[in-house]
């Protein structure tokens, strides 16, 4: 037996959980790299130095550049579709559980990983497609929350995707796009303001008669 070696240490390949931790910190070094240098900044190397680890583990893991992105962006929307999860059934005030539902959906929405993500697309064609193709997952959840709403009985919606549309831009309005150009995001005062305003307006259109 080696003396040296620590009590209880497993030589060999790391455990999976060992493994799953390992690669969760280096997407936390790859986010710590997108929000502070954007996409233009962000590279393998960069990466790799900001984990302490070797550029080849980057490229075993994950592939290239792009792997590692794509890894970011799922990351990211599985824990804003776990966080945004729309109850079963809604028996109380329908404005206040759409009250909630937005008011945390805008803050999500102007968050540092997100809008480096969104500033990352906007800055490469092929990024882009990517992004739209994976990453709105604030709709999809919008419109099965607005679906459920419906068959509760609360909302008359007959379109929950045109729906959804609807309710984002009223929650959003240009103020996304102030943010993603280098504005503040929204302080909660704001939020929790903007967020009454866009579901008083949108139930106006869509409460049920």
């Amino acid at each position: 037996m080696n003396a040296s070696a620590p009590a209880g240490r497993r030589r060999g390949r790391p455990r999976q959980d060992e493994l799953a931790a390992r690669q969760a910190a280096m997407l936390d070094a790859a986010v710590t790299v997108l929000v502070k240098d954007g996409y233009g900044g962000f590279t393998v190397s960069a990466v790799a130095e900001c984990a302490g680890t070797s550029k080849s583990t980057v490229y075993s893991w994950f592939g290239n550049r792009e792997g590692l992105l794509h890894a970011v962006i799922t990351r990211s929307q599985e824990a804003h579709s776990a966080k945004f999860t729309p109850p079963p059934a809604i028996d109380d005030d329908p404005r206040e559980a759409l009250i909630g539902f937005t008011e945390g959906l805008l803050p999500a929405l102007q968050n540092d990983v997100s809008l480096a993500l969104a500033r990352a697309a906007l800055s490469d064609t092929q990024l882009r497609a990517t992004m739209l193709s994976t990453s709105n997952w604030e709709r999809p959840l919008l419109t099965e929350f607005l679906s459920q709403l419906h068959r509760c009985g609360h909302l008359k919606v007959d379109d929950p995707v045109a729906a959804a549309k609807v309710l984002l831009g009223l929650l959003l309005q240009d103020d996304h796009l102030l943010v993603l150009l280098g504005e503040h995001p929204m302080d909660p005062e704001s939020v929790a303001e903007r967020a009454r305003f866009a579901v008083d307006l949108f139930l106006s259109l869509y409460a049920h008669p």
